[in-house]
């Protein structure tokens, strides 16, 4: 039981190390599930020596050496796994968090296929691999976590939904991606509150997508509704190195000459309204 004991404070003294570490909301809860699951095989090992404890004088020492060494060694295995994940969401999370995505992707996938619908994991995974602009990696990774499209629309999470559009969007082959694209903008638009800040990103690639469809009026608005949530959220110059305008440059779409013009006029009425 003094083993035991040991190593609860040790899993105690890692959890807490860790959470400072990550010091991200995204990660509180997961963590939190762990901590359950944790307290779960300490009930189970709990169980497993009172019953071995109960059977020792009819199976013998033998018996119960073999027992307790079983347990023993699943629980290893499991804290192992345990030391493993978080290893991967420290590193995948802080790799990402300071602009190296390329580098965090070895570290999510294997928390990913773990579990598909890991809400921190799939936002992180699927910012990376738009950053990166990997397209075959980004649409296999949503059409399996849209295999079950009913839990793929419980999550809450407003960014994966915007990612998931900014895949289809960017790496579209034709116009039904561009469609669903846009439902995922406003799936995501529709899953954060009117003081949300982060209700800028579904916001301004509703308005990469009515760009892209030539509807100049409807694509100006949503990006002033962007521009207004974030005062620096516009850079003085347009996103031309963007995946979706570099598509539009490529195919000599006239509508790109239309981006310059749009940009100044939101920038300059943002900077207009702006307190001084």
């Amino acid at each position: 039981m003094d083993k035991l004991k040991l190593t609860n404070e040790e899993i105690g003294t890692e959890l807490a190390s860790i959470r400072r570490e990550l010091d991200i909301q995204k990660e509180i809860a997961t963590l939190r599930a762990e901590v359950m699951l944790q307290l779960s095989y300490f009930k189970w090992i709990g169980w497993s020596v009172a019953a071995c404890a109960a059977i020792l004088g009819f199976f013998g020492f033998k018996a119960w050496n073999d027992l307790t060494t079983s347990a023993q060694a699943h629980y290893e295995k499991q804290l192992n796994e345990m030391q493993d994940r978080y290893s991967n969401l420290s590193r995948g999370f802080s790799l990402v968090d300071s602009g190296r995505t390329r580098e965090s992707i070895p570290y999510l996938i294997p928390l990913y296929e773990s579990n598909r619908y890991d809400e921190p994991v799939l936002r992180s995974l699927f910012y990376a691999l738009i950053d990166i602009n990997d397209c075959d990696e980004g649409l296999r990774r949503l059409k399996e976590v849209r295999q079950d499209e009913q839990r793929f629309k419980r999550l809450r999470d407003s960014q994966i939904y915007n990612q998931a559009g900014n895949i289809l969007r960017d790496c579209s082959v034709d116009e039904s991606d561009l469609e669903e694209a846009r439902s995922m903008f406003e799936l995501s638009l529709k899953r954060t509150n009117a003081d949300d800040i982060e209700r800028r990103f579904p916001l301004y690639s509703l308005f990469t997508y009515y760009f892209i469809k030539h509807d100049l009026k409807a694509s100006e608005r949503y990006l002033r509704e962007a521009a207004n949530i974030q005062a620096d959220y516009l850079g003085a110059e347009p996103p031309l190195e963007e995946p979706w305008v570099k598509k539009l440059i490529l195919k000599n779409d006239p509508i790109v000459q239309e981006l310059k013009p749009l940009w100044a006029r939101v920038a300059k009425n943002k900077k207009t309204n702006s307190p001084p």
